[in-house]
């Protein structure tokens, strides 16, 4: 896991996970993206509020609250993690976009 005010993302798939101090669902969620981020083939990139301007100007439209993990893949397409929080399922979500080739729905375990 990267700081995204200290490094750039990298051109390529990466995540950005999107936090705010002082926000309770975000201290229950990191320690999932965590444990995710060391069995994904991707970088996570973490940004700990909004203050960050190229995270608000490129991904802003995206994160409609916080805790907010988004994959951005290859070709600039943003997708928002919207399932049930447990590390299975944010280390699956991960894994299957950034070995996705085709548009099938995913399924996960609720």
């Amino acid at each position: 896991i990267s700081d995204f005010s200290s490094r750039s993302p990298q051109p390529g798939q990466h995540v950005i996970y999107a936090t705010m101090n002082g926000c309770p669902h975000c201290v229950e969620f990191s320690p999932m993206v965590e444990d995710a981020s060391y069995r994904v083939p991707v970088p996570i990139y973490v940004a700990d509020d909004t203050h960050h301007v190229a995270l608000q100007s490129q991904y802003g439209q995206y994160i409609q609250g916080f805790p907010s993990l988004l994959f951005v893949d290859i070709d600039g397409s943003v997708s928002v993690f919207d399932h049930y929080r447990s590390p299975q399922n944010v280390a699956d979500w991960i894994s299957i976009h950034a070995n996705r080739q085709t548009s099938e729905p995913m399924a996960f375990n609720f």
